[in-house]
Order: structure tokens, then sequence, then C-alpha cells
């Protein structure tokens, strides 16, 4: 690995942790029993899919909901494609309303 992306990981391992909803145990044990939406926005390679992983951790029935899912094909490969950016908002809004229908279920 190139030294570039070592320094990467680790300013964005730096950033993840200053993070109270990642980091802080009254925090999470809060929204862990609440109703949460986090939007996570980010130009390319700013740590957004890092950061999901990270909640999905912590929150263990958290859904993640993100773009990457609509360009990933069967095989697991991501072929972003420009003009279905619109298609891809469309679907991730979908998925979110779904999972808070789904969530709102269970009250």
């Amino acid at each position: 690995m190139q030294i570039e992306n070592l320094h990467r990981l680790s300013k964005l391992n730096l950033e993840l942790n200053d993070h109270c909803f990642l980091t802080d145990s009254d925090t999470i044990n809060y929204l862990k029993n609440s109703k949460i939406l986090f939007i996570n926005r980010g130009i390319p390679g700013s740590g957004k899919s890092t950061l999901a992983a990270r909640i999905s951790q912590i929150y263990s029935d958290s859904e993640i909901c993100e773009g990457d899912q609509f360009f990933t094909d069967q095989f697991g490969v991501y072929k972003f494609k420009r003009d279905k950016v619109k298609e891809c908002q469309l679907f991730i809004q979908q998925k979110v309303i779904q999972a808070c229908k789904k969530k709102m279920r269970h009250c």
C-alpha cells in the first residue's frame, strides 16, 4: 500500500473516532433505543462507505441504503453510470422509505 493511502486511512480513522455516535457509550445506548436516520453525503473517496460500515458494526439492526448498491452488479463489481444517477437517487429514496416503514411496524 502506498504511503499516501496509509496516511489517508489513518486520518480517516481519526476522523471516525471524532463522532460521539461511534465512540461514546451513553450516546450509543441512547441511539440504540431510538429511531434515527443517518444521512451520509460526500464526494467519491471521502469515506462514506467506511463510515456506513462502522455504523453498521455498532448498530447491528441498522439498514444501510447507499448508491453503491445500485451500481454494483450481481458479481459484486461496481459499475458507475453517470446517466443512471437520477434512477439511483429514486432507488435509494424508495429503500429509505421501506426501511422507515419496516421499523415503524415494530413500535
